[in-house]
Order: structure tokens, then sequence, then C-alpha cells
């Protein structure tokens, strides 16, 4: 069974890469189903098409893998028994257990089944105008989750609940509540309802037939629909000022009206998200829908060209490519603060920045943020990779609109932090190709091997994170030697890229992983060492995923932006 567990793990996994979206063909999944019987206003939901629907997707890709390898369901098995057993001693409570076992059987059924959860807004003169829901399509398992229920409401007391008239229906809910609240059945869904008196969740449940319901996902792709995400920002917004209104704070709302506005976030209209399986690959595919032309914030990223990736070594270990007006974005900052706290913080700051640059001798806007052109490449050479620099490290080339000021503003801030670290700052230059390369020796940097360089190639910044890599990224730039854009992982993923993207990251995931494996496997002795001390005996070995990790592909992540608004697209292994 799939179970509450893998659903878990893979919620988790979907959630860290919840903005992130790939090109996939798109079909009806359960969740755009569950879709057309919600009740009308919807501000915002989160569903899924749930285990049964699920399942052998998950099992085909590289999660699903790890998942259901053996011993990592031994290895975290052992230590969810060892938690327990802790929680049991420390509480003395010996139905501990007893109550997480019937959670978790409450959590099988409901999550193999699809389900929806959102809030949508009413009209009311009394309360807050909106209410929660949540809807499940039970299919074959009405009866099991009917049991399931009634066995929770046993176990935290019957007494404490009631038959709740819904409509025309029947429900339960708590018997001493503020809040309306309720749950049970209309047909074959499971419904909950907070706030919802007048069974507004309910409305199209029994007969959708005649209703023109709204398609929220729909200009976004589909692959399964592990994760469905929705928020309506218009919406969002108009209850905040409705709140703000009841409540007499409608001159507080109106200063948080113009930060938006300065911020461009009221040019937004909704967030759409769906995160699902393509083989092996984890998918995502999100929109934000927005008028035009970009505003504030969203007006600081502007397209890149792909060509930029042509100064990243080929043996990288991922690479990331975007373009930023950050003196645009400093004046949208610094503007929204004048609007929201024009005489406590935007002056406080303002005096900051002014005492600043007096003691340094440096201008902030006019100077550094001024003397960056907008495009960055920025890379990871893994450990071992380059004879020349065994520990790997770090990389940031920036294109400059003006070097020499740059190099008058950079180095006022290194004189700065040299004269008040007492020595714990060394600045330095070296010579190398006709090339000045500044250094920077920390003392608790240098213990780890790291030497801040920078040096200025054909008017970029090359920034890296020790001598060496300073002049192998340097030569990079001046020799055009073969590239990551060269290798044959990128080629695949480079075919399917639109023109007109705003920011790229590539990873080598297995390599990644690997590397990660052999970090924590050096770290895990004096983990268990730790957990003992404690009270713990966790597994002395690690699951060994190495013929799982040779099957992994690289990872991309993107974004672009077409007539519908701004497109984030993410495959790869989920790792």
């Amino acid at each position: 069974m799939f179970g509450s567990k893998k659903i878990a793990f893979v919620f988790i996994i979907s959630l860290l890469i919840f903005c992130i979206q790939s090109n996939t063909a798109t079909a009806q999944t359960p969740v755009d189903k569950l879709v057309t019987v919600m009740p009308d206003n919807i501000i915002g939901f989160c569903a899924t098409s749930g285990d049964d629907n699920i399942k052998p997707a998950f099992e085909k890709s590289i999660l699903g893998r790890i998942y259901n390898d053996p011993n990592v369901q031994s290895f975290f098995g052992s230590i969810q028994k060892q938690l327990i057993t802790k929680m049991e001693q420390e509480t003395a409570d010996p139905n501990s257990s007893k109550a997480i076992d019937i959670l978790e059987n409450f959590a099988v059924p409901v999550l193999s089944r699809p389900i929806i959860a959102g809030v949508a807004m009413k009209m009311t003169m009394e309360g807050p105008p909106i209410f929660a829901f949540a809807i499940l399509e039970a299919g074959s398992r009405k009866e099991q989750i009917t049991s399931v229920l009634s066995n929770l409401e046993k176990m935290v007391g019957e007494d404490d609940f009631t038959d709740v008239t819904v409509g025309s229906l029947t429900m339960r809910g708590p018997k001493d509540s503020d809040v309306p609240i309720y749950w049970g059945w209309s047909g074959n869904y499971l419904v909950l309802g907070i706030n919802d008196g007048e069974g507004l969740a309910m409305k199209y449940l029994q007969d959708s037939s005649g209703r023109q319901a709204v398609n929220y996902l729909q200009k976004v792709p589909a692959a399964g629909d592990v994760l469905a995400a929705y928020i309506d920002y218009g919406k969002l917004l108009g209850i905040f000022s409705m709140v703000a209104k009841m409540k007499g704070d409608s001159g507080e709302f109106a200063v948080i009206d113009k930060v938006i506005n300065q911020l461009g976030i009221n040019d937004i209209k909704s967030l759409a998200v769906r995160v699902g399986f393509d083989g092996p690959d984890l998918v995502s595919n999100s929109l934000v829908e927005a008028t035009r032309p970009a505003r504030g914030l969203l007006a600081a990223f502007k397209p890149i060209n792909i060509s930029m990736l042509d100064m990243v070594d080929e043996r990288a270990i991922n690479a990331t490519a975007f373009n930023c007006d950050i003196a645009g974005l400093y004046d949208t900052i610094m503007q929204t603060l004048q609007i929201a706290s024009p005489n406590d913080v935007y002056p406080e700051i303002q005096e900051a920045v002014s005492e600043f640059e007096t003691e340094t001798k440096l201008e902030i806007r006019k100077g550094i943020l001024e003397s960056l052109a907008g495009p960055m490449v920025t890379y990871i050479i893994p450990m071992a990779a380059l004879p020349e620099v065994p520990s790997g490290g770090g990389v940031m080339i920036a294109e400059l609109k003006d070097a020499s000021l740059w190099e008058k503003s950079i180095d006022a801030i290194g004189q700065l932090a040299a004269e008040k670290s007492e020595g714990m700052v060394k600045l330095g230059t070296q010579e190398q190709d006709g090339r000045t390369i500044h250094k920077w020796e920390i003392a608790p940097l240098m213990m780890a091997q790291v030497m801040p360089c920078w040096t200025i190639v054909d008017n970029k910044l090359v920034l890296t994170s020790n001598l060496q890599l300073c002049n192998l990224a340097a030569a990079q730039i001046s020799s055009g030697t073969k590239s990551i854009r060269d290798t044959e992982g990128f080629k695949k993923i480079a075919a399917k890229l639109p023109d007109n993207i705003t920011s790229i990251s590539y990873a080598d995931t297995k390599t990644g992983f690997n590397q990660l494996m052999m970090s924590v496997q050096q770290f895990w002795p004096m983990a268990t060492m730790l957990a003992a001390q404690k009270g713990l005996t966790l597994p002395f070995v690690l699951p060994n995923l190495s013929y799982i990790s040779k099957d992994m592909g690289p990872s991309c992540k993107y974004s672009y932006s077409d007539s519908d608004g701004y497109r984030t697209c993410y495959r790869g292994p989920g790792i």
C-alpha cells in the first residue's frame, strides 16, 4: 500500500519545489474532477490525486525507487520504532503508539483517494467572510473511511460530538464550538466544513451538471497531480481589505495597499502549481498570472542569453544564470520602505547607509550597485573533479557596466574590513596572465581552505572561493573551451528550452547525490553516537543507493514569461 508515509514523503519533496514547472502533456486528473465540485468564490486550495492514482507513476520514479528500497524501509522503520518507544517512555502513556496507529490507519485510506482542501469567500454580516472546506472522493474506500472515522470519535470521546443538520443532510460536529464545524457524507464524498453553517461546501456535490465550473488549473500542464495548488491574489487582498474595514483599520490597510502597489504585487492575479511524475522524473509546472508590463519586483528580472553558460566549466556540478537589475531592485525596496514607514524605518536606514558611505568613502547605489550590469552566472565545482582544485569551490561571474567603479567600490570595502578586523582580514594581489587577482585572506575561512578572490576579465567580475579556481574561471572566459553547454545532459535539456527565459538552473544530480551520501556517511558515526547519548539507537549503516543513483539524469529549472504571465519549470529526479 502506498500509505500515509509515502504520501507525506512525496508531499515534502513537492512542497520543496512548490514554485517550479516543467513542460508535460496535459491530461485530466482526479484533481480536475474535484475542482468541478468545489464551492464558488475560491480564494485558494491544495489537492492531491491520491495514492490509488499516483502509485503506479511514483513507483517508476527515482523517488519511488528510493522510497521502496528494502534497506530504506528498514532504516526508517528502525528509527520510527525508536522514536515511538522513546515517546512512550517520556509520556508514560502506553496508549501513545495506539493513538499513532489509529491516526495512521485514518491517513492511509484518506490519502489514498483524491482530496481537495481550500478556503472560499461567503457573504455574511457576522464573523469572518470566509469558510474552509475539504472534499474527499471516497471511491471504493467509503466503508473503510467510515469505520476509521467512528474509531477516531471513540478515541477522542463520543460524548464530545453530536449530529448536525446542514441543509438536507445530517452530519457530525463538536457539541461545543464557537465556529460552525461539520463533517460527514454527501453521496460518495466525505466533506468537512469550517465556519460553513450554510453548507456552502456541498453546493455542487450532488449535482454539478449544469454548473459552469472555473478551471483554475487549465493553463498549467499536469503530470498526475501529486500536488496541485491555487491562490487567487485578488480575492485574498479583497478579504484583507474587508476585514480591515470591519475592524476599523482601513487607514492601516491603505498603507499596505500602497506598499503592495509599489512592489507590483497587485499586478499578480493568481498562482497555480501542479507537481507530478513523468517516468523517472519529478516534474512541476507553475504559473504566476499577472498583467503587463511588469512593475516593481518583477520588473527587476530580465531575459538572459543562454550563451552566458559558456563561461561555466563543463565539470561543474551545477550552474545558475539570471539577469537581475540589482540597482533597480534596491530602488524599489527603498521606495517601498519610504511609503511603509516614512518617519521611522526609512530615515533610520537612510542614516545607516549615509554613515556607511561616509566611513568607506563609497556610494552603495551609485557605486557598487550601479557598476553591475545585471547578467550573472554562478556554479559549483565538486571535490576531486579538478586535479588543480581538489577541494572544489564556488564561482560567481557578473557582467559589469563600469569595471573601474566596481574596483574602486570593492577596494574601499576591503580596506575598511581590514582596518576593523584586528588582523583577521588581510588584503593582497597577485599578477596572473596579465590580470590582477585580488585576494582576501580571512583567518576563519582560511582554516576551511577558503580564500575569496576576484579579478576582472573582459569587463566581467570573476569572484571565487579560492585562488586556483579564480585562475581556471578566468581562463574559461578567455579561452572559450568546452563548457557545461557541451555536456550531453545539458544538450538534451536545452532542446526543450523556450527562447525568452529569465533564469535557468542546471544540476548534475547523480554526482551531487553521490557526494551528498559520501558526506552523510562520514558524519553518520558521530550522529549515531550523539543519538545514543539521548537514548536512541540509530542504524549503524546508511542504505546503499548507488544502484539507483546511476540511473539519475540531470535536473533543470528555468523561468520564462508568455502572454499569461510568468512560468517556472522543473524536471529532474527531485533530489
